[in-house]
């Protein structure tokens, strides 16, 4: 049997700009700016975009792996099992001058004819992961292989998700019957493999972060100046569950 432990952790930052003059003829659009969420609309009158996202990402595994063989090495199994525990966090800040740009040349926040756009928000999520494996072959004749994991996710830790829909299974069973091996030497020569697989796979994903908390969300400018919050448009019942689907192949 061999373990292995590892952990691995990745930084990332973005930051973008966009300074628009008075007088500049451009249409509106998505600005490309991290963290900014509405198109941006500085035609003529001057513009001043600016926003980062900075986060990080862990990711720790734990595998058990082995081969054995019997039968004078004509059965082998292979055999993994093990745990992953993710976690990811992100931070969002960004601002966007509103009217134009009162003093020419100056691209600042503090430079917006009205009061300027702010957004700012944190997105973080952990899923923890069981998993194992088990292949099985005969005398280079028969192959059969087996997978199984389960996922307990933040995303679904939600009082609107039943408990026992906070975490998925989903296994995956594959085969194949390599045909070659029964063949006569002289066939061999000009077909030195013919093989019969076919494979069922279960997968499930669970919804993006956040997506069903029932919470208002707050919008610049909804009224004038005014900051307002909105209710959610859409209600999730307490038998959600993930998205799930199946994919059953064949080949030869």
């Amino acid at each position: 049997m061999k373990v292995t432990a590892r952990s691995g952790i990745d930084f990332y930052a973005d930051r973008g700009q966009i300074r628009l003059s008075q007088g500049s003829w451009t249409s509106t659009g998505d600005t490309g700016v991290p963290g900014i969420l509405y198109p941006w609309n500085g035609t003529k009158v001057g513009a001043y975009i600016s926003g980062r996202t900075q986060g990080f990402s862990i990711n720790s595994d734990l595998l058990f792996t082995g081969t054995k063989k019997f039968l004078d090495d004509k059965f082998q199994v292979e055999y993994l099992a093990g745990g992953t525990i993710y976690y990811r966090r992100d931070d969002n800040l960004s601002g966007q001058t509103t009217g134009g740009i009162s003093v020419p040349g100056y691209f600042s926040l503090n430079a917006s004819v009205n009061a300027a756009r702010v957004y700012e928000s944190t997105n973080a999520e952990q899923a923890n992961s069981l998993f194992g494996r088990l292949g099985l072959s005969w005398n280079n004749l028969i192959y059969v292989d087996a997978t199984l994991r389960n996922d307990w996710v933040s995303r679904l830790a939600n009082p609107v998700v039943a408990k026992s829909d906070r975490s998925y299974l989903y296994p995956a069973v594959s085969g194949s019957f390599v045909v070659s091996e029964l063949m006569p030497e002289s066939v061999k020569e000009w077909m030195n493999l013919l093989k019969v697989r076919s494979s069922w796979t279960s997968a499930k994903t669970a919804p993006p972060v956040y997506k069903i908390n029932e919470v208002f969300t707050v919008n610049p400018g909804t009224w004038l100046d005014y900051n307002g919050a909105t209710a959610p448009h859409t209600s999730y019942l307490s038998s959600y569950s993930p998205n799930s689907y199946t994919t059953t192949e064949f080949g030869l």
